[in-house]
């Protein structure tokens, strides 16, 4: 298990077959800050994906677990398994309705990734994208 400074988990969202309207995705996932595992949610430049980068650190999940093989220490894990398991598949199918895509994106990891998170993954019909490596330019701010 390995991690670069770039590490963060980012659950992206792509309009495929139509424009991307960000604050109708903020709605239906009902997602309005203060979020205890979200750090920000934002577009990139040209609007075209949405990012919702989750917590290194979360109220509700303050103890700390170490770090092992399985990649759970890590609390970017906690807080996207714990949003992700807050959130109905039909939030997702209704996106999906609108030409939406996703992806959780873990960038700067090598190692395990929690079973629970791709149990959450997997409910909720979300594919997983890892870059062990840190692109040239990070896509989150």
């Amino acid at each position: 298990m390995h991690t670069t400074s770039n590490f963060q988990v980012i659950l992206r969202v792509y309009a495929e077959e139509s424009d991307l309207d960000f604050s109708k995705v903020k709605s239906t996932l009902a997602l309005s800050p203060p979020d205890e595992f979200v750090e920000t949610a934002f577009t990139d430049e040209d609007q075209e994906i949405g990012a919702i980068k989750f917590r290194g650190a979360s109220p509700t999940l303050t103890h700390r677990v170490g770090r092992n093989e399985s990649g759970e220490g890590f609390p970017e894990f906690r807080s996207a398994t714990a949003w992700l398991g807050s959130k109905s598949p039909s939030h997702f199918d209704e996106l999906r309705k609108m030409g939406l895509t996703f992806d959780l994106f873990v960038q700067g990891y090598m190692g395990l990734i929690p079973i629970a998170l791709i149990h959450e993954l997997s409910r909720l019909g979300l594919s997983l994208w890892i870059a062990p490596a840190a692109p040239k330019q990070s896509f989150v701010r």
